[in-house]
């Protein structure tokens, strides 16, 4: 990013960047090469008493979380995932956020739900909702998956770096959990 910005950089006065994605500035600063004389940083909108961030290593039945390629393949591995999620499902008011690493992958632990009745025991509690990579559908989607959230709730199956994680303000209902599978790159696999 450095290479592209410093040409805007040189050939401009005043550059004003905004976003709610930017933090930490110095790593963001780092990047882009470029210091910037004036930052102003707000503070985050919730509290640490309001915030819960929890790891899990293993799901319900003990199988390992590790989001490789191999494992995503496995149904015991989906199989665990799916029951985890059921699990939070079961105990989280409103709105999950469920963003896995792929399309791919989303629609294989989506088909698996269903096959093994995961998703009806889901659905038991909340509406479901999957991104769509169709730009058409997208934001009737994401008013569908709004309007459930404020109702008995709503699961939202989504991936990392796609329409739904980038640039939404999931506010409120919309999260009360959110469940990353893996970490945000794709598989070079797919």
């Amino acid at each position: 990013p450095s290479l592209v910005f410093g040409d805007l950089r040189d050939s401009c006065k005043s550059i004003i960047l905004t976003s709610g994605t930017l933090s930490p500035m110095a790593s963001f600063a780092s990047e882009l090469q470029t210091p910037f004389a004036h930052k102003i940083e707000a503070k985050h909108v919730i509290g640490d008493h309001q915030l819960l961030a929890m790891v899990f290593e293993s799901g319900p039945k003990g199988r390992q979380f590790l989001g490789n390629y191999q494992n995503q393949q496995s149904l015991q591995y989906q199989d665990d995932m799916a029951n985890g999620i059921l699990e939070v499902v079961k105990c989280t008011p409103a709105g999950v956020l469920v963003f896995v690493g792929s399309y791919t992958f989303m629609n294989r632990l989506i088909d698996r739900c269903e096959q093994t009745g995961v998703m009806d025991k889901i659905r038991e509690h909340k509406g479901v909702f999957q991104e769509s990579q169709d730009k058409k559908t997208f934001a009737t989607d994401m008013e569908h998956y709004t309007n459930a959230c404020k109702g008995r709730g709503a699961v939202l199956f989504a991936v990392f770096r796609g329409k739904a994680s980038e640039g939404i303000d999931f506010s409120d209902e919309q999260a009360r959990a959110v469940i990353l599978v893996g970490i945000p790159f794709s598989n070079y696999k797919e």
